[in-house]
This record gives structure tokens, sequence and C-alpha cells, in this order.
């Protein structure tokens, strides 16, 4: 399994949707919610992922919380990917009131992908 270092080191593009924290400002060990788009260089191509960690473990989707492959590009089309995975991040946001419906409706139709430890991140 990858090290987190090691998959930031390979994200090519990403933006975070939504980031919030349980407890104080100073708690370095207060929960952490987030909902993320982000194109990340994998050993044969370009992976475009949805990362889900939200209060709300299920979605009005039937989507929960989990890491969701939208799509995978060929090690050659390193734009198309990152076209894509700006595109899903930027644009859903844009058509709808709530990106994060919107991305759990582009997730339902994605593949969850899961480790024996969980998150393949």
């Amino acid at each position: 399994m990858f090290k987190q270092n090691e998959v930031n080191e390979r994200t090519v593009w990403s933006k975070i949707l939504h980031h919030e924290r349980d407890g104080d400002e100073g708690d370095i060990f207060a929960a952490t919610w987030f909902a993320s788009v982000c194109c990340v260089r994998e050993v044969s191509g370009y992976a475009v992922w949805y990362q889900r960690r939200l209060k709300k473990n299920i979605g009005e989707s039937g989507v929960s919380n989990g890491d969701y492959l939208l799509s995978f590009y060929a090690t050659d089309a390193r734009d198309d990917a990152i076209e894509f995975a700006v595109l899903a991040a930027t644009k859903l946001a844009a058509d709808h009131a709530d990106p994060i419906q919107a991305l759990d409706r582009l997730a339902a139709k994605a593949q969850r992908i899961e480790s024996k430890n969980g998150t393949p991140f």
C-alpha cells in the first residue's frame, strides 16, 4: 500500500470542494471531513478520483464515504485526464446548487475502490 506522501507526489491536479473539522481550531486530533477530486499518475496511466469523507456518510444518490475511480486514462492522455478532473470538480459545481450531490451522482456510476486497509490512498 502506498503512503500518503507517495500519492501526493504523484498527484498532478486536485481540488478540495468541502473541508471542515470537528472540535476546536487548535485540536490537531479533531476529525476532518472533506470531499475532493484529484488526478493521480499511476503506473499505467492517469486516474481521476473522487474522495468522499463527509459527516453524512450516505448521500442522496446512495453513495457512501469512500474513494471512487471516476475515470482512467492512458499514459499519453495526461491532458485529457486533467481536463476531466477539472470539469468534474468545477463545471459540475457551477451547474448544480450542491457540488457534492453532483459528484455523488457521478460516483454512483463509478467504481468504488477499497483495499484490505480500507482506502487505496
